[in-house]
């Protein structure tokens, strides 16, 4: 019965991580994105668009790592697929830089727990979760 508690628990933490990151996600597009790509200046900043969303995750994971890892990454010959972080940090406020923040460290945290309980679950020969 114990195993049973803390597959609840982690599946009810699971679900609420991910309708937290889908609220956050939206929010992100409505106030920051939608602004930067109506901005002339910033409208090719956003990073390569591959599928719809993917801009708003570049957006996300550039406003969340420190600035020198975004001038690392700028420097490097793959930079056209990320968004230009300091073109970012000198058109949003510390407000999007929070909004972005609390949308792309939840998903992260989520994909990790995912990965951790498909190990568990495919290492305790007990099929659980899949």
């Amino acid at each position: 019965m114990r195993s049973l508690d803390f597959e609840l628990f982690c599946a009810l933490g699971i679900m609420a991580t991910l309708a937290w990151t889908t609220v956050a996600f939206v929010l992100l597009w409505l106030v920051t994105v939608r602004r930067l790509r109506r901005n002339p200046r910033t409208r090719h900043c956003l990073g390569l668009d591959i599928w719809p969303g993917w801009q708003i995750m570049n957006v996300a994971s550039t406003l969340s790592w420190p600035r020198a890892m975004g001038r690392y990454f700028d420097s490097r010959p793959l930079a056209e697929l990320r968004a230009q972080s300091q073109t970012l940090y000198a058109n949003t406020s510390s407000l999007d830089r929070c909004l972005a923040r609390a949308c792309y460290w939840p998903q992260i945290l989520m994909m990790v727990w995912m990965v951790v309980f498909c190990l568990y679950d495919w290492l305790s020969g007990q099929r659980h979760f899949i």
